[in-house]
């Protein structure tokens, strides 16, 4: 019988190294091998293929005794020495290597196109005598895989429930006073809820209000001074130039003041809203109860809109309870 399995494996077949080149660039890109665990087998699989199976059992075992990880070249060394070991005429110890390959993957098939027929038909034969007990194996696996996926399934409705916290809004309705947009000064624009205007109205007329009154109190004292009798002609002259400068930036800056004025009345008036809508975060401890009930219940979605907060912004929605 091991004489026939000899020639049957010597015989060569394209189909063979074929399989052969395809499994070895498999596990040489697979970058979970450690390369000295990859050249342990090729070593191992090369005295295999040339037919010194003692030494190919001797190195596929010290490579199966490392404790590999990586479960392809797991099954790998499984199934080269289990053969090597029935080449060697010790079927129990195959018989082991083969029990072990199956209890890894119990749906495992040994190649006709790689293998003799004969070494085929003995993991046939312990594949069916072990049915029993990869039957439950493969229940194993699958009963652990499902649970694996309803443990996701828990994980993902826990990340869920996350996202589903109920925030609650109060709304408050302002009405606005027209008159206001009468006020200088930004008043208006406050009021529209425009807070980049109303700074730049609020800095531009300060500014204006307060070049306005130094140039003026300048002026004026500078013209007080001119009128006091001066021995020197050109102190005299010095000082009727500087009054004459301070007064005529005095007046730029009160037209200015009055034109930037008018603009901010001006634009008060354009951008005027009767009301002014915010909508303001509260805590669910200061939610009456009754409402609390009723955000639980299905709600029918009529529109969504955006909310600013204090923090942050959001989206909010119009339903009926």
């Amino acid at each position: 019988m091991i004489s026939i399995m000899f020639k049957k494996l010597f015989f060569f077949n394209p189909l063979s190294v074929v399989f052969f080149i395809a499994g070895t660039v498999i596990l040489f890109s697979n970058p979970s091998f450690a390369e000295d665990d990859f050249t342990s087998f090729t070593n191992a699989k090369n005295s295999f293929d040339a037919g010194q199976y003692d030494q190919a059992a001797e190195r596929f075992k010290e490579l199966e005794n490392k404790d590999l990880h990586n479960d392809a070249l797991l099954t790998e060394v499984y199934k080269y020495l289990g053969v090597t070991f029935l080449f060697l005429g010790k079927k129990e110890e195959a018989k082991e290597q083969f029990i072990l390959l199956l209890n890894s993957n119990p749906d495992f098939q040994l190649d006709p196109l790689v293998f003799p027929i004969d070494a085929v038909d003995f993991f046939t034969e312990i594949k069916i005598e072990q049915s029993t007990s990869l039957k439950k194996i493969t229940e194993a696996k699958k009963k652990a895989e499902e649970q694996l996926k309803i443990e996701e399934e828990r994980q993902r409705q826990i990340q869920l429930e996350k996202l589903r916290t109920t925030v609650y809004l109060e709304k408050e309705i302002k009405k606005n006073v027209k008159l206001v947009s009468f006020i200088p000064f930004g008043a208006g624009q406050f009021q529209n809820e425009e807070r980049k205007k109303a700074l730049f109205f609020l800095s531009s007329e300060l500014s204006l209000s307060a070049i306005a009154l130094i140039t003026f109190a300048l002026h004026e004292s500078l013209r007080k001074e001119a009128e006091v009798p001066f021995y020197v002609e050109s102190d005299r002259v010095k000082y009727e130039n500087l009054e004459k400068g301070f007064r005529i930036a005095n007046t730029v800056s009160f037209i200015t003041l009055g034109v930037v004025m008018l603009w901010g009345i001006v634009d008060a008036m354009y951008f005027y809203t009767p009301y002014s809508i915010k909508w303001k975060k509260i805590d669910e401890k200061d939610v009456p109860d009754n409402i609390r009930k009723k955000s639980k219940r299905t709600l029918s979605v009529k529109g969504v809109f955006p909310v600013a907060f204090d923090n942050g912004a959001g989206l909010g929605f119009i339903a009926d309870i």
